[in-house]
């Protein structure tokens, strides 16, 4: 990660909190700064995560970037999928399971399928929000506690290194992570 960020205080009241930061958190973070909400989120990695996940996006999802005003920025981080290349999945025997030749350009006017590297495309989304006016941070923190006070969502936690603890408060929560949430243990 290269942009400085901007640390919620021990104590910090966000419009939205956001758990995670991969491409969907960041991403999520930078619709709702540039809406006009304020955003903490909370990352339990410092650095990106260096082995790629998801691989592939399409046409529409650039389409969302270009609301933003980013979506050449992101397709410039993408690789085209080549004229005459195919697609799919397949099984550990390496037979298709099904597949697709791609267009090259869909009616969005982006190409149908891409290729990403996930270090690469996160790290630029992650520093992207991180810019906006809105948006703070908790990076190298773990959420450990939520709470539901009607019209908030309290959310307890410690940095990691130091074991400090903090507390974000936002209107609604935003869970981003696959794995291991401590909420999916209740």
């Amino acid at each position: 990660m290269t942009a400085e960020h901007k640390t919620a205080t021990a104590s910090t009241d966000s419009d939205i909190a956001i758990i995670g930061t991969g491409p969907v958190g960041a991403t999520a973070a930078l619709f709702l700064a540039r809406a006009g909400l304020t955003a903490a989120f909370i990352e339990r990695y410092p650095e990106v995560h260096k082995l790629p996940r998801a691989i592939s996006l399409d046409g529409e999802i650039i389409r969302g970037f270009q609301r933003l005003g980013l979506g050449e920025e992101v397709a410039s981080l993408l690789q085209p999928i080549s004229p005459g290349e195919r697609v799919g999945f397949g099984n550990s025997k390496r037979e298709w399971l099904f597949d697709q030749t791609p267009s090259p350009f869909a009616s969005n006017g982006w190409q149908s399928f891409n290729m990403f590297d996930r270090p690469e495309l996160e790290g630029y989304l992650r520093d992207a929000a991180l810019t906006e006016a809105g948006v703070t941070a908790q990076i190298g923190t773990e959420a450990s506690a939520l709470a539901d006070k009607g019209d908030r969502v309290v959310i307890d936690g410690k940095q990691l290194d130091r074991d400090d603890a903090f507390r974000l408060s936002a209107h609604c929560l935003i869970g981003c992570i696959r794995r291991h949430p401590f909420w999916a243990k209740a």
